[in-house]
């Protein structure tokens, strides 16, 4: 009974924390109307036939923009089908969200709870992750549904991923549950790799960190078959996500994204001491300086539970509880490299490869909320009656501070504008084609130009990831298509395909040079680049072993 009451809870308070998505205008934030085009292009591109999607048909003034093939998808695909049951953008943005919030509370208490911590402590836990400063700025100032889904998978991934691990040496298990339990891990791993590039690189290691540290604190080892069937899921997650990331990692030199400026300027967002800890909450932008208007507060509720949990920590405990007492220090020690991390002392750990594309410091702030979560309960259940109450207090507080915010707009726009949006979703438009220079798209025009010679062009079809025409030239001519050109775009004349010229001479458009003739032309976006054929292949090859493991465990039963 008790367990539905404090979900019940955490229902209600996600509704209150996410009031703003219930409005029938949309709350206007940092991110939130990208997202939105983003949605649309990626339903415009399945329509049009790319699967998966990677080249967005209409950013860019319909020039065309990749940014699919480096951008979390999770959002995305999920928005796709919900956009055939006639939801508009701005209804399925509100209710993944919502959704998200709701499923990281939920998430952060059952999680919580596997520790053998009370209820009321691990119901204080998911709402203090629901009052945390940095869900608040991610619902009404930034607007950044990957990252909000990907912390929202967390909890759950350390509770489903420890279950299995310890679900496999215990001989008493139901092997059709443990391996139900081992598909739904990988689909939950999955998912994440899917949901937020930076998430990912903060949160994959120390996932495995926490996971790999309670079973060998818990077990007091850690088998090797646990440590088979955890890399198991890692590697089948890795495999269902490879379609997605071997292209975003290989073609990274076909788009600007190295240079921009948010991948090499990260050591100017360091925030101080003094806004992690008294910042207040704002609409503003992360500044390369001191003086911003976003706030980066941890939040009194966090760092309380924290020092409340320290100091249970050092008060002497039972031997039976020793394993979990060093379990908890190893969250805290975790916790405080996540603030060391935050502040410019830590730049030289900074510039390891591959950690400058978390573009933020204040980032690590996500996964601080996310792991903080038992020590808060922890704190609670060991502590005197006086720090219970300031530790709820300082949770109630922050609640109805989170409340008490609101966007500092709220606007609504229709399917059709959404889809005809013509910025490129990118704030630093880092998903730009390197070679793409052309400064006139305000011309743009749903026919191919002929730059040189004379001739005319009959358009029969046109979308933004195939199109159709005849050409019949008196000279022989240089044709131009308005089309950014990206690895993948193929142009055929009968089966013969087309030359693309130097991007020089098209300042990055599709352009090829045709003699004097007549000709039907077709160009169409490809899945056909290395990177995606692999990635492709690794997909279908991890996802039949799956499926063949799982009909095989069914036939053993």
């Amino acid at each position: 009974m008790k367990r539905f009451i404090s979900i019940g809870a955490i229902v209600l308070t996600t509704v209150l924390v996410c009031s703003a998505y219930f409005q029938h205008s949309f709350p206007y934030t940092h991110d939130g109307e990208n997202h939105l085009a983003r949605f649309a292009n990626y339903y415009v591109a399945v329509k049009e036939g790319q699967l998966p999607p990677r080249f967005a048909p209409n950013l860019l003034n319909r020039y065309g923009y990749p940014v699919f093939n480096y951008n979390y998808p999770l959002a995305n695909m999920l928005s796709v089908p919900l956009r055939v049951l006639s939801l508009s953008y701005q209804q399925i943005f509100s209710l993944l969200t919502i959704l998200a919030v709701l499923a990281g509370g939920i998430g952060t208490y059952l999680w919580t709870k596997s520790f053998g911590l009370s209820d009321s402590a691990s119901l204080l836990a998911g709402l203090t992750l629901l009052s945390a400063p940095y869900l608040t700025n991610l619902l009404l100032y930034r607007g950044t549904i990957g990252e909000t889904i990907a912390l929202a998978l967390i909890p759950w991934m350390i509770l489903l991923t420890t279950k299995l691990l310890k679900a496999v040496d215990d001989t008493t298990k139901d092997l059709g549950a443990v391996s139900f339990l081992f598909v739904m891990t990988t689909l939950l791993w999955t998912a994440f790799f899917l949901a937020h590039n930076s998430t990912v690189l903060i949160g994959a290691p120390l996932v495995c960190i926490v996971v790999l540290s309670d079973i060998w604190l818990t077990r007091k080892k850690l088998s090797g078959h646990s440590l088979k069937r955890f890399l198991l899921v890692l590697g089948a997650s890795i495999g269902l996500s490879l379609w997605f990331w071997l292209p975003a990692l290989l073609e990274l030199d076909a788009v600007v994204l190295s240079g921009a400026q948010n991948n090499t300027e990260y050591s100017r967002h360091f925030p101080t001491v003094d806004q992690l800890l008294f910042s207040s909450p704002g609409f503003g932008f992360s500044q390369p300086s001191a003086v911003d208007g976003l706030s980066f507060r941890i939040g009194w509720a966090q760092l309380m539970g924290l020092i409340i949990s320290i100091l249970a920590l050092l008060q002497s405990v039972r031997p039976k509880e020793r394993l979990q007492k060093r379990l908890f220090a190893g969250l805290v020690l975790l916790c405080g490299m996540l603030i060391f991390l935050e502040m410019e002392v830590s730049l030289p750990i900074w510039n390891l490869p591959l950690i400058r594309y978390v573009q933020f410091p204040w980032r690590l702030s996500g996964m601080l909320i996310i792991l903080i979560g038992p020590l808060i309960a922890y704190g609670f259940d060991n502590s005197k009656y006086i720090w219970k109450l300031l530790l709820a207090t300082a949770v109630v507080m922050q609640l109805s501070l989170a409340l008490s915010q609101s966007p500092v707009d709220q606007f609504f726009k229709t399917n059709d504008d959404h889809e005809a949006f013509t910025q490129t979703t990118s704030t630093q438009n880092e998903n730009l084609p390197i070679n793409f220079t052309y400064e006139n798209i305000a011309d743009w025009e749903p026919t191919p130009k002929i730059d040189t010679g004379v001739g005319t062009i009959q358009v029969s079809h046109w979308s933004g990831s195939q199109r159709t025409y005849d050409v019949l030239l008196e000279t022989d001519a240089i044709i131009i298509e308005p089309t950014a050109f990206f690895p993948g775009w193929i142009t055929t004349i009968g089966t013969s395909e087309v030359q693309y010229l130097p991007h020089s001479q098209t300042d990055g458009r599709i352009g090829y040079f045709l003699p004097k003739g007549e000709y039907r032309v077709h160009t169409r976006f490809t899945q056909n680049t290395l990177p995606r054929t692999i990635g492709s292949i690794a997909f279908i090859v991890t996802f039949s072993s799956l499926v063949g493991w799982l009909v095989w465990h069914q036939i053993k039963r």
